[in-house]
């Protein structure tokens, strides 16, 4: 009987064609995990993005308006952080969405455009969706990017912040009735400043422009939310109406001739995937826990945004707004 064994050659060859395979499959497993993270990553930036995107589209579908000169739909670019009342500043030390490269308007497609380090403030009047126990009152909406800390010690991070004022008085304080339906940007709108009786508390007025507690954070990670504006032109089309020439000018829809109540909202969020929203934590820690900036970008700006850009993704929906003046 032939008990010969394998060769010291053989041993090796056998040995070194698993290790082959061995190595083979471990790249393959690697990049399958690699593909299904950024599948997942993508499928919670999306869900993220439709649950923000139906309510403002309920909303704005809600919003009604009356040709009284008042403007019933408002909305400004928030260039700078110091705009945003509710925004937790980095410091001297730490990074943050730059004011530098985050404002570009004028492309062809709302998806290439950026809105500032605030995003749009978007804000109008809505009529609650009629239910067994309530009728369809109206509520003033507002939508503004936010940067905060969920608790004293958590990081800060971005998110789409949703306000609503009540209907009516309450024993907080006034609601819209009591307050009318002026949204302009003046000292003197109850929508603006605390007037009798409106400390701030969430549904008063005021929130709308200083929100005095987190209230309603529809989605997480979203770093840019923009706004266009159309009107119907004499033919029947739409026009651009907003952003105009001037895009840090405020749009008072139907307070004025040169700025019409819009037929059509389109809404742009640009939302991180989670490892996107893990890298730009680690660029905005203090200390910097990723390191020293990359030679490849001449500033802390293109550094932000290059990581923003590759790891999220841009969702944008057309509304139109029923309501006619």
């Amino acid at each position: 009987m032939n008990r010969r064994g394998f060769t010291l050659i053989e041993l090796l060859v056998a040995m070194g064609l698993s290790m082959a395979i061995i190595a083979v499959l471990a790249v393959l497993v690697g990049r399958f995990g690699e593909a299904w993270a950024q599948a997942s990553g993508r499928l919670v930036a999306q869900t993220q993005a439709r649950v923000a995107l139906d309510q403002l589209e309920a909303d704005l579908q809600g919003a009604f308006v009356r040709g009284d000169g008042q403007p019933w739909l408002a909305v400004r670019l928030r260039a700078r952080s110091g705009d945003v009342p509710l925004w937790t500043d980095a410091g001297e030390d730490g990074r943050q969405k730059p004011a530098a490269l985050s404002l570009r308007q004028g492309g062809g497609s709302i998806t290439g455009d950026r809105f500032g380090v605030g995003g749009c403030w978007l804000r109008f009047f809505s009529a609650q969706r009629m239910t067994e126990s309530s009728a369809g009152l109206p509520v003033a909406v507002g939508y503004q990017i936010v940067r905060r800390r969920m608790t004293g010690t958590s990081e800060a991070r971005y998110y789409l912040h949703r306000s609503e004022v009540r209907p009516v008085q309450d024993g907080t304080g006034a609601g819209v009735w009591e307050s009318g339906y002026a949204l302009a940007a003046s000292g003197s709108s109850p929508y603006m400043c605390p007037g009798p009786g409106n400390a701030g508390a969430e549904g008063d007025p005021v929130t709308l422009s200083s929100p005095g507690a987190l209230g309603t954070l529809l989605a997480d990670s979203v770093v840019d939310f923009g706004v266009r504006l159309y009107a119907r032109d004499g033919t029947g089309g739409l026009r651009l109406v907003y952003p105009q020439a001037d895009v840090g000018a405020e749009y008072l829809a139907g307070a004025r001739e040169e700025m019409p109540w819009p037929a059509e909202a389109e809404l742009m969020l640009r939302v991180l995937t989670p490892e996107g929203a893990a890298l730009l934590a680690n660029i905005e820690a203090v200390p910097c826990r990723a390191g020293a900036r990359p030679s490849a970008y001449a500033s802390d700006a293109e550094w932000w945004w290059a990581v923003v850009e590759q790891h999220s993704r841009v969702h944008v929906r057309r509304v139109e707004l029923i309501a006619r003046p």
